[in-house]
């Protein structure tokens, strides 16, 4: 699994959590202020759109990693291992 899914997920609904404590807390009094807004709304907002980045990235990009005997360096890393009897 590539570890943008997990990570864009846990951001993803920490941003859903922040937002929806920010609006729905009723003391405005209690609010810690960012210019004006609640930051509990703006860093929320931040971790949505960070979460929704990685989810985008993860579903367009294919696997990173490739099988060694898929590259040169590969077969030939893999010929030299089993020629001096690193691999079976």
């Amino acid at each position: 699994m590539d570890i943008r899914v997990p990570i864009g997920l846990l951001f993803t609904a920490y941003g859903v959590l922040l937002v929806l404590y920010g609006l729905l807390t009723g003391d405005p009094a209690a609010h810690h202020r960012l210019a004006g807004m609640d930051a509990n709304v703006v860093s929320g907002v931040g971790m949505l759109i960070f979460g929704g980045v990685l989810l985008m990235l993860s579903r367009r990009g294919g696997p990173t990693a490739r099988r060694a005997m898929t590259t040169p360096e590969g077969r030939a890393t893999e010929e030299r291992e089993r020629r001096t009897g690193l691999e079976q």
